[in-house]
This record gives C-alpha cells, structure tokens and sequence, in this order.
C-alpha cells in the first residue's frame, strides 16, 4: 500500500541550515502524516511569504510528512491531483522549509522570497512566482517558468524550454538543450553551451554569450550585449549601448541601432556580404569594399575576400559601426 506514494518532509525554519533551524524551532512539536497513491498525485503547490524547497531525489516509497508549530498545522488542499500547502495566518511570516522525495511532478510556487535547490529533477513544469530568487537547478528535464524582481537563478545542464520575466536577476545558463525565452529588465546574463533558440529583452544590464547552435534574436535599450561562437542567426535591435559580435561560421546577420556602437570581428576566411550604413556615425570597414553617401546616410557594401558565406547587414542612426576581418 506504501507503493507509489508521495513524499515531502517540512519543517518550520529560516534561511539558514536544516540541523540549525531544527535546534532554533523549539516549539514545533507535532507532526502529520500525508499520503497519496501516485495515480491520484499531479502535484504540488506552496504558498507562503518565504520558502525553500530542496529535491533529495527519487525513492520508491513516498510519503508527506507536515510538521506543526505550536499545535497550529499547516493548511492542506486537494484540487484535481494538486496538493496546495500553505500557512495559516498567524504563522504566515514563518518560512515554509520543504524536502521533497519521490518521483518528480510538477511543482508551483508563489512567494515574496524563494531559496531553492532542484538537481535530477524531471516534471513536465516548474511554475515559479516570486519577488527574491536565489534557484539551483542542475541536470534537470522538462519546461521552467521563472517570474521575479531581483536575486539570482543559475541553470546548469538542463534539457527543456526555460523562460525568465525579471527586473533584475543574475542569470547564469551553461549546457541547455531548449529554447530560452528571456526577458531581464536590469540583470545580468552569462550564457554558454546552448543549443536551441535564444529570444532576449533588455532595457539596461549585460548579455555575455558563448558556443551557440540557434537563432539569436535581442531586443534591447541600453543593454551591452557580447557574443563569441554563435552558429546560426543573430538579429537584433538597439537604441543605445553596444554590441560585440565575434564570429567564427558563415553567420547571417541583421542589427538595427539608435546610438548604440556595433563592433563585428569577422573570421579570416569570411566571404560574408556587407552592408553597413550609418546616418551620423562613423563606418570602420576593409578598404577594398565600396562606399556610397546618400542624403541621409553612408553606405558600404561588397563582398569579404574568403570562402565562407554569410551576411552582414546594420543599420544606425548615431552609432559608430565597425567591421573587422581578423
């Protein structure tokens, strides 16, 4: 009967380790016992102000396991599969400190601070919601949902869609197999190892990004954005900051920017064809290729002497472009 149960071991606490928080919380005295066939278990919801959660891993029995404060349980419903756990009001300052083990399933968050530790995880979603972040997930599988205002989240060998709404989180992803869909106010963003399609919207901040296979596509304000190793096409449209574009394949570009500096560093071997233009920038460009002044803006165009192919089209109003054979 103990088959193919769920289990999720919570304790009262604050954000510092499991065995110090036990000593602090003197006056967590009883405990309940919750469990659930895994056919009639689809997930689990947590609702509180402050949580942390850790995945300790797969296990063939499951149980719930909910720990009191001061005779006080933690409130309890089941919706269509979905255990939603939460705080009664007198207690909704505690922090909710959850381990879960067992098989993975879904899991939504929402809270005004989240600590979380998530590694061999695979659901078909994390639903996250909070104000501060602090998220670990290594090696995971399936599609995560991130919706924050500040903190950090590092993804690292992950295979799955990822979509991040921020103002200003650090954002570190590094081996992912899935597309990313990244929207950062603020924040920075350190990139390596991807492979799928890369949707980016900046205001302000930085992208640093690094062996791509996929399409780029940036939407930014005043964000620097720098690129090495990126197999596939980069599109991308600027009012202000810069760019930094390292290319080493036959890549396919198309940059539009206000005031923002564009710098191409093009292979040895690129025989990509240029056209470049600026209305009130200056052009930077081998000298053999050909340039022309309109009315409103100055244009250069030709052919790279290499072999590769590719393209390479930029369009500024006052940005200063660039494009440099290595």
């Amino acid at each position: 009967m103990w088959k193919n149960l769920v289990a999720i071991f919570l304790v009262l606490g604050g954000l510092s380790s499991v065995a110090q928080e036990a000593k602090k919380q003197e006056t967590a005295e009883q405990s309940l016992s919750l469990n659930f066939a895994a056919a009639d278990f689809k997930g689990i919801e947590l609702v509180a102000k402050q949580v942390m959660f850790r995945y300790l891993g797969s296990s063939e029995n499951h149980q719930v396991k909910v720990k009191s404060y001061q005779g006080l349980e933690l409130q309890r419903q089941r919706e269509n599969g979905i255990l939603k756990l939460s705080w009664p009001e007198a207690l909704e300052n505690r922090v909710l400190l959850v381990y879960y083990s067992g098989p993975a399933t879904q899991l939504k968050v929402i809270s005004d601070s989240l600590k979380a530790d998530i590694k061999k995880w695979e659901a078909e979603e994390l639903d996250i919601r909070t104000r501060n972040i602090s998220f670990l997930g290594s090696e995971n599988k399936g599609n995560i949902k991130i919706k924050a205002d500040r903190g950090a989240v590092s993804l690292l060998k992950h295979k799955g869609n990822f979509r991040l709404d921020a103002y200003g989180v650090k954002l570190k992803t590094e081996q992912i197999e899935g597309d990313l869909e990244v929207k950062n106010f603020a924040g920075e963003w350190s990139a390596n190892d991807l492979k799928g399609a890369v949707v980016a919207t900046l205001n302000k901040g930085s992208l640093e990004l690094s062996k791509m296979e996929g399409n780029l596509e940036v939407k930014s304000h005043s964000a620097d954005v720098i690129t090495r190793e990126v197999d596939g096409r980069i599109r991308g449209n600027s009012k202000i900051g810069s760019w930094k574009l390292f290319l080493e394949k036959d890549n396919r570009i198309r940059l539009r920017s206000g005031e923002a500096k564009v710098n191409i560093y093009m292979p040895s071997g690129s025989g990509s064809h240029i056209n470049i233009g600026s209305q009130d920038g200056d052009l930077r460009f081998p000298k053999y290729l050909e340039l022309k002044r309109y009315p409103s803006i100055k244009v250069a165009t030709g052919r790279l002497r290499g072999r590769l192919g590719g393209s390479v089209y930029v369009r500024s109003t006052k940005g200063d472009i660039r494009l440099i054979q290595r």
